[in-house]
């Protein structure tokens, strides 16, 4: 009964050490990475999207301003002209909108794809580390 304990965790040892030593693109190109570059990459997307979240915040606000100010115009027997001017600053803030939503997907592709690349870098190094011994 010993020996069978002994030769259950001695297999499972070794599964685990095949399962970490499974050569990778990495391992076979001699490629090493650098992962302090990747982290920078995704915390300056991170900052980026954030300036932009904050950009749409601000187009926001300026559209729900820029509605009111129409709506007084309209209480106060404005010109034409000015509701004219009124109604085209509602126009450039919805098109303010749809720019900061496109930059919003924009860097959340970009940050998804910086997080797949730093998973994909370790694993590769990891694997080619692994190789090495």
């Amino acid at each position: 009964m010993k020996a069978l304990r002994i030769a259950v965790f001695g297999s499972l040892i070794g599964g685990f050490v095949l399962a970490l030593s499974a050569p990778s693109e990495a391992a076979f190109h001699g490629r090493s990475v650098n992962h302090e570059a990747l982290a920078s990459d995704i915390r300056s997307e991170r900052n980026a999207l954030e300036q932009d979240r904050q950009q749409f915040r601000d187009d926001r606000i300026d559209l729900g301003q820029d509605k009111e100010k129409l709506r007084e115009d309209r209480h106060d027997g404005a010109s034409r002209a000015e509701r004219a001017i009124d109604r085209s600053d509602i126009r450039q803030d919805h098109r303010d909108i749809a720019q900061d939503r496109r930059d919003l997907r924009d860097e959340r592709r970009d940050l998804r794809h910086d997080f797949k690349e730093e998973r994909h870098s370790f694993f590769d190094w990891w694997h080619s580390w692994w190789n090495r011994r």
